[in-house]
């Protein structure tokens, strides 16, 4: 659900309702950020500046913590 949250779901989910895209950025680094959170280790988002990482943090972090 994560991943859902931030990434926006598909129709074939079959979701009550359509959850909209959060975070336009390749997915592929969304889900690694995931997994890495999930497996209980540190994760630190490098870049330059404006491409999307303090928001794919706040994203993370209020779908994690509820």
């Amino acid at each position: 659900m994560v991943r859902t949250f931030v990434l926006g779901s598909t129709p074939s989910q079959k979701l009550d309702r359509p959850i909209q895209q959060k975070w336009y950025g390749d997915a592929a680094i969304a889900e690694r950020a995931i997994v890495t959170l999930a497996s209980d280790r540190g994760l630190l988002l490098i870049g330059d500046p404006g491409t999307g990482k303090s928001w794919l943090a706040e994203l993370l972090a209020a779908a994690i913590c509820g």
